[in-house]
């Protein structure tokens, strides 16, 4: 082999190497772009949500909305919590323990290993459950479908959710 040749055979395996790298990278950067994606859908869903509390919060009492907010598609249950009441009716020993230990969220995205940061609890604030289902989990299908209320309890204003 000529001097030249060799040359040109050192220049392509580099090139060869420096194309592996930026595929590596770009793909990385890809999955770190959707997985971005996703945590701003769910805290845009979250901000929608404690929107719409805030302002029935603000109505007379007895004022009410079905609620139809766009969910993640990966989101398969949102459960809304009152810590004030005992946990009841949850099989999963992980969710149960999560939500006794839990003094702060009152909604939570499921599935739990999902949504790690941000997530899985979240806090709205004067939203609350009532009834006999404590947490008030509800199965979504890219939708979540509730009924919000304006009530009177213990005197003071809560917006509280409610399963249509």
């Amino acid at each position: 082999m000529r001097k030249g040749m060799t040359q040109q055979v050192f220049i392509f395996i580099f090139a060869l190497i420096m194309m592996a790298l930026v595929l590596t990278f770009g793909v990385r950067q890809l999955g770190i772009v959707i997985d971005t994606a996703d945590k701003v859908e769910t805290l845009t869903f979250i901000e929608a949500l404690k929107k719409e509390v805030l302002t029935y919060y603000n109505f007379d009492v007895g004022s009410n909305k079905y609620l139809i907010l766009p969910v993640p598609s990966d989101v398969n249950q949102i459960c809304f919590f009152n810590n004030q009441l005992p946990v009841q009716g949850i099989t999963d020993s992980v969710f149960k323990a999560l939500l006794q230990g839990d003094k702060k969220n009152n909604v939570f995205v499921l599935p739990l290993e999902q949504f790690q940061n941000p997530g899985p609890g979240f806090f709205i604030p004067h939203l609350t459950v009532q009834g006999q289902r404590n947490p008030l989990c509800l199965t979504t299908s890219n939708s979540l479908k509730v009924l919000i209320e304006t009530v009177a309890l213990q005197n003071t204003v809560a917006v509280e959710v409610k399963q249509r």
